[in-house]
């Protein structure tokens, strides 16, 4: 996880959108809101698993929710 801290300082949002345009998730969950973070959380995993950032997109995920990071 030291990986994502340390691309913290880049756009965080930024980062996990990109990451995400590049997995098979439905256009409509690319816009960071919390339900839409909540249903990443649980979902990402379904279709993504094998994508080489996974691990870096389920962090940031789980990082937005447990600090409550205001997104888009």
């Amino acid at each position: 996880m030291s990986n994502v801290f340390n691309k913290l300082a880049d756009q965080p949002q930024d980062r996990l959108v990109k990451i995400l345009k590049s997995m098979d998730i439905p256009r409509r969950r690319l816009e960071l809101s919390k339900n839409n973070l909540r249903w990443l959380a649980r979902n990402i995993a379904v279709r993504n698993r094998e994508h080489p950032q996974f691990e870096e997109a389920f962090d940031l995920i789980k990082l937005f929710l447990k600090k409550g990071i205001n997104v888009h």
